[in-house]
């Protein structure tokens, strides 16, 4: 049985092959007219941005993503802490831009001695893309997959 490759190797491959001489919009463009829309574990691909993959999320329940005062709820925490055991991260849970209620929500970010490695937001997802992975990268998306799961609560 042969398995398809990561979207992360995917895209880490078609970086590898053009070189450094294009930049990362037009590096997009091209992964996303040669990727013919790569996804995985409901994540799309977006672009690059500032040496991240950016993905589109499945649409969240934002009521049920955070708790009191913008931050994530225990489920979403519970799922972030059991990510970071396994890829030896650590987890921040740094505050976006407050909304119209003036109470900012906060997104989690996975970070190893403060690189920021993967941010996790209801509407997006970003994990960093260096030239050589930091992280095992075979199942990441499919264990941040569990994050974007609809909640109990």
């Amino acid at each position: 049985m042969t398995m398809k490759p990561s979207v992360l190797l995917v895209i880490r491959a078609m970086r590898n092959d053009v070189g450094p001489g294009l930049k990362e919009d037009a590096l997009t463009d091209l992964i996303l007219l040669e990727g013919g829309g790569l996804s995985a574990h409901g994540f799309r691909f977006l672009r690059l941005s500032g040496g991240f993959v950016v993905f589109a999320t499945q649409p969240q329940d934002r009521s049920k993503w955070y708790r009191q005062k913008g931050w994530p709820c225990a489920e979403k925490e519970a799922v972030a802490r059991a990510i970071a055991r396994k890829y030896a991260l650590e987890i921040s849970e740094p505050p976006d831009v407050s909304g119209p209620s003036g109470e900012p929500h906060h997104h989690l970010e996975f970070h190893r001695h403060e690189n920021t490695i993967i941010e996790a937001h209801p509407k997006y997802l970003k994990i960093l893309l260096p030239d050589l992975p930091v992280i095992a990268e075979d199942t990441l998306l499919e264990d941040l997959a569990a994050l974007y799961k609809p909640t109990e609560q």
